[in-house]
């Protein structure tokens, strides 16, 4: 239940935080330590909510299948995402949903990539940092439902205006060939795909990107790209289930796909009405798996497909044997299987021991990860700049700028990040206020600029409580 609810607690417990700050300011409560302890507070709330988030979603030591983490996932992200703000969002719910994707249960990884299109969106163009690997990465997965929903995902993320033209068409010719698939729900989700990319495109560009990509995959010309049910009937047919399990079945074997290719190559330089003179394969493997593949009614249409979906054999056969292979127990200590190749998915920094020597609670979640800081740390220059350009009535000096640098970026970046409209600028003038004890601003003046900004907050309360009536009729 709490990782079903996690995010529903989250907003409750920043609603009562708001709540009581605004009925201290309507009672008239009015002094420097109101804004520091509201800041304690809230700092304290997101370190535990960042605490138990990595707790659910690596098991709290009694979750082996990840179900506790497969919940979170299908749970109400984007209020997770509201309750921490754009930066903490990037680093803390998307630095843990990295690292489900080595988890061994299938199910965890399909609805990763369920949550990834709502984090995404909210977080907009910054997300194509982090979501591209983890895109490329899902496409190899040996589970064909994996592979859909990451289809499925790549659809959303184009209707979202999330991915670049460039990566778009990178995507599409890295999924076309899986219309030849056996596998129905992976043909429909290319489909898809496909249509919200001409959804979204310009007719110039269908023509010059799209059309050429996927053309040689229909068996007549078409017109009408943008409508699923004509791409539908225009695919040429799937390769069958038999041929597909048994080529994987037979990897790694590179010779194979050379033949292919090579009588490919005899058949484009053969003449119509010709028959094509094919070289018989020299190595005896080739050779016998070519005559299995002929015994299930291989034709040389069907050896186009096997071409077309080479990569993605490749990979997932790769990763099969990875597996088999790390099974395997050693018979003396001290002995390497070298079976074992280097691991497929990658895997994130934040990995913890699951056995539960490790707790999230107690860790220092204030220290970053100094890749997230590389990546982001514009964002930090930004609201730095935009702090330097504050009147000079509320500025601070160049020593307590210098005293409070940790506490104030921090808090900054939070505040400036905060996507909620009922509670940007409460946050905004927390972030200036708080400076007040080490500034040279007489407490004279900070009363009046508390008591200006009096009547705007109440206004605003009002609106935050009509917006809530509304909500909960809907």
């Amino acid at each position: 239940n709490l990782a079903k609810y996690l995010s529903v607690l989250a907003e409750h417990s920043l609603r009562f935080l708001e709540k009581t700050y605004l009925i201290e300011e309507r009672n008239h409560i009015i002094n420097n330590d109101l804004f520091k302890n509201y800041e304690d507070e809230l700092k304290g709330v997101h370190t535990w909510m960042q605490g138990k988030f990595g707790d659910l979603i690596h098991g709290e030591n009694d979750d082996p299948n990840g179900q506790l983490a497969e919940t979170l996932c299908r749970s109400d992200l984007i209020r997770l995402c509201t309750f921490f703000g754009k930066r903490k969002t990037i680093e803390v719910i998307c630095g843990h949903l990295t690292t489900l994707l080595s988890q061994p249960n299938w199910r965890l990884r399909a609805a990763l990539f369920d949550s990834l299109v709502t984090v995404a969106s909210y977080i907009g163009l910054e997300s194509e940092l982090f979501i591209l690997p983890l895109l490329n990465q899902g496409l190899l997965d040996e589970e064909e439902f994996v592979v859909y929903r990451v289809l499925k995902a790549l659809a959303c993320f184009v209707r979202l205006s999330l991915l670049k033209r460039k990566t778009v068409y990178e995507f599409l010719r890295q999924v076309a060939p899986l219309v030849c698939h056996p596998n129905l729900w992976l043909r429909l989700s290319v489909i898809e795909f496909i249509n919200s990319i001409c959804e979204k495109s310009h007719l110039a560009d269908i023509h010059g990107f799209v059309i050429p990509v996927i053309e040689r995959f229909f068996k007549f010309p078409i017109v009408q790209v943008g409508n699923p049910e004509i791409l539908y009937n225009a695919l040429i047919e799937p390769l069958s289930r038999e041929l597909f399990e048994y080529v994987q079945k037979i990897q790694p074997n590179e010779n194979l796909f050379r033949h292919f290719t090579d009588r490919s190559n005899i058949r484009q330089m053969t003449g119509s009405g010709l028959k094509p003179a094919y070289i018989q394969p020299t190595d005896a493997v080739v050779h016998e798996a070519f005559a299995k593949l002929t015994e299930l009614g291989m034709k040389e249409f069907d050896e186009d497909k096997i071409l077309a979906l080479k990569f993605f054999v490749k990979q997932t056969s790769q990763y099969r044997l990875n597996i088999s292979a790390s099974t395997e127990s050693t018979t003396r200590p001290g002995t390497v299987n070298i079976k074992v190749l280097p691991v497929q998915r990658p895997d994130s920094n934040l990995n913890i021991n699951r056995n539960g020597s490790e707790n999230f609670s107690a860790r220092n979640i204030n220290n970053e990860s100094s890749d997230w800081s590389e990546m982001f740390g514009g964002v930090t220059m930004q609201i730095s700049n935009q702090v330097e350009n504050l009147p000079s009535n509320l500025t601070v000096s160049s020593n307590d700028k210098t005293t409070n640098e940790n506490n104030d970026e921090n808090m900054l970046v939070d505040t400036a990040q905060y996507q909620l409209p009922s509670t940007e600028n409460i946050t905004q003038h927390r972030a200036v206020l708080i400076r007040d004890p080490a500034s040279k601003i007489t407490r004279t003046g900070l009363r009046l600029q508390c008591l200006t900004e009096k009547h705007n907050l109440l206004l605003k309360h009002d609106a935050i409580n009509r917006e809530d009536c509304q909500r909960e009729k809907l």
